[in-house]
């Protein structure tokens, strides 16, 4: 048989909710995303300025970076955090 949905039809059996593992990893997406911003909190109370989904960036010289908008940013130390 066949389960009719209002987005898709489902061969086979009723598919189930698996609702601790939905509701841990909630959870864990939650616990992650508080920790992310503590931590810009943190950084952003230190001075750091943060840009986020920035795109492509690229040295332009020994102090300075550019990203494909054309935004530059300046300084003696710049770090730059990819993937993640």
């Amino acid at each position: 048989g066949s389960v009719r949905h209002r987005f898709a039809t489902w061969r086979g059996p009723r598919p189930e909710v698996d609702v601790a593992a939905t509701l841990a990893n909630a959870q864990r997406v939650a616990a992650y995303l508080y920790e992310r911003k503590r931590i810009a909190d943190h950084l952003r109370s230190c001075g750091v300025e943060l840009v986020e989904e920035a795109g492509n960036a690229r040295f332009v010289d020994a102090t300075t970076v550019a990203v494909a908008d054309g935004r530059t940013w300046t300084g003696d130390r710049i770090i730059i955090a990819v993937g993640g």
